[in-house]
């Protein structure tokens, strides 16, 4: 009998097609995540690029993080598109990326989006973007399909 062993360490699953898309309510595209990555570590993460573009301000960056924030916010998505809540919250653990929504009347949502950036090598260098912005409620279907499409994978 022969047994086979596997590095689970070495596992990685890449999402490239998927994206998800968050817009203004004038149907400006805000921001983006694309080129979605699972690994095997210690646990399993996913990284995903972040790309936010609003006005005259640009922002990429290549985040990691523990992939059932992703379910976690698209369940509270779909209960804010219900009214069985008036905020909802995608927070990353390190906090590079926050992202709160926040229902207001005849079905306008209030948005801040916070990025932070901190560089490892000079522990002085910190850089921070937060901008606010509305969406209307009938995108939110659309941004929780892109969410089942993600996790479905």
């Amino acid at each position: 009998m022969e047994l086979f062993f596997i590095d689970v360490s070495q596992i990685i699953i890449h999402m490239q097609n998927e994206m998800i898309h968050f817009y203004d309510k004038h149907r400006r595209l805000v921001m983006s995540i694309s080129h979605f990555t699972l690994q095997q570590k210690k646990e399993v993460m996913m990284s995903f690029s972040v790309n936010i573009s609003y006005d005259s301000f640009l922002h990429s960056a290549v985040i990691e993080d523990y992939p059932y924030l992703f379910e976690q916010f698209r369940n509270e998505l779909e209960e804010l598109y219900v009214c069985q809540r008036t905020k909802v919250s995608f927070a990353l653990t390190e906090r590079q990326l926050c992202l709160d929504f926040e229902y207001r009347e005849y079905g306008q949502i209030f948005c801040a989006l916070h990025v932070d950036h901190y560089d490892l090598a000079d522990e002085m260098y910190h850089s921070s973007l937060h901008i606010e912005f509305g969406l209307d409620q009938s995108f939110l279907p659309e941004l929780i399909r892109e969410f089942d499409v993600l996790i479905e994978q």
